[in-house]
């Protein structure tokens, strides 16, 4: 009798595997890159919200569009496991591509945050040209995909 759940554990249970089958049918594996997409996602959130508290400038309609700005991130990381899934192409992940590029973004956010809090000196010099580098590199392969070069980058010498 008491390995059967009462009620509320069944329906925590059905609830959770229900959740756990749509996130696998949406993002795929739930990897490292998911979870660490996760986790810049809640923290660029949280520190957002804590950084315009603290200046003032925090209004739920602004909190509204910061949480609308994360599920679109999550759906188009979801389309593009939907572009992997139906794609021809082997070796080519774009939904990683797509974590990666959200991943860096918050993170940019993230140490913008920090700056409004007045803690941006505690960031170091390297990670800021680091993410500008990166940044550059991502706008650069952007701009020769639109430009038709297939998104080719030169060294500047």
């Amino acid at each position: 009798m008491d390995l059967i759940p009462d009620f509320s554990s069944r329906v925590f249970l059905a609830v959770g595997g229900i959740l756990g089958a749509l996130c696998s049918f949406l993002f795929g594996p739930i990897d490292d890159a998911i979870e660490w997409l996760f986790v810049f996602i809640v923290v660029d959130y949280l520190s957002g919200t804590y950084a315009a508290m603290k200046t003032g400038q925090w209004n739920s309609r602004t909190g509204f569009l910061g949480i609308t700005k994360k599920i679109v991130m999550l759906s188009l990381v979801a389309l593009c496991h939907g572009l992997d899934i139906t794609s021809v192409i082997p070796f080519v992940s774009v939904r990683d591509a797509a974590v990666f590029a959200f991943c860096l973004n918050d993170f940019g956010s993230v140490l913008e945050n920090l700056e409004k809090l007045g803690y941006g000196a505690l960031i170091p010099s390297p990670v800021r040209k680091m993410l500008k580098a990166m940044e550059d590199r991502s706008e650069a392969m952007v701009d020769g995909v639109a430009d038709g070069s297939q998104g080719e980058l030169h060294r500047k010498d």
